[in-house]
């Protein structure tokens, strides 16, 4: 073999060496792309994450911002409809209430009403069966008294029934919810000595 022969062979040898240190480089740099595409992939997906993240919190903030500038004039009445049966009115002209939670407490008697709704105009009935037990009574009484008063030598120092029957604690509640889900709380200063309804 001459020295060209051996050039040749050498260089050969190192081009086929070359050739396979590209191949293991070009391996390791497919390896690391492939690594550095998923790494690129996961950062996407935390990004597009991120990104709902901050739509849900802008939301969240919108709806927090438009109940607390929104309009919601409820205020709510309370009354006696008939012996032992209390209504409470929504009183607005144009506002519904939602979720509704009414408690109302006369003496020692206490009754819960819940509705989803209640519109404007609308009531919610309550019963208070001792209530109207202790109306009737109250009636009875109020009679028994007058007719006593119209029997007596003096009629003019009977004891006036002006404020007859007007005894009972009476406290009403009413929790609720606007349109846009703000809580609203109605405890009327009224709260306190009332009658249990009309006496005659």
């Amino acid at each position: 073999m001459d020295s060209g022969d051996w050039i040749g062979a050498v260089t050969g040898g190192i081009g086929v060496i070359t050739g396979v240190a590209g191949l293991v480089y070009a391996a390791k740099a497919n390896t690391k792309s492939s690594a550095a595409n998923t790494k690129a992939e996961t950062a996407n997906e935390l990004a597009r994450e991120a990104n709902r993240f901050a739509e849900e919190a802008n939301t969240m903030t919108r709806s927090q911002v438009g109940r607390e500038v929104e309009r919601h004039d409820v205020t709510w009445g309370g009354e006696w409809a008939g012996p032992g049966q209390y209504v409470v009115t929504n009183e607005s002209t144009e506002y519904t209430a939602h979720r509704v939670h009414v408690r109302v407490t006369v003496d020692d008697e206490v009754q819960d009403a819940h509705r989803e709704q209640v519109g404007p105009g609308e009531s919610i009935e309550l019963a208070f069966p001792v209530a109207a037990v202790r109306l009737m009574e109250e009636r009875r009484e109020l009679r028994e008294r007058r007719e006593s008063a119209a029997r007596s030598a003096w009629p003019g120092l009977a004891p006036s029934d002006s404020f007859f029957g007007y005894s009972h604690w009476i406290e009403e509640r009413v929790t609720w919810e606007t349109d846009l889900g703000a809580p609203r709380v109605w405890e009327p200063r009224g709260n306190g000595l009332s009658t249990l309804g009309t006496l005659e």
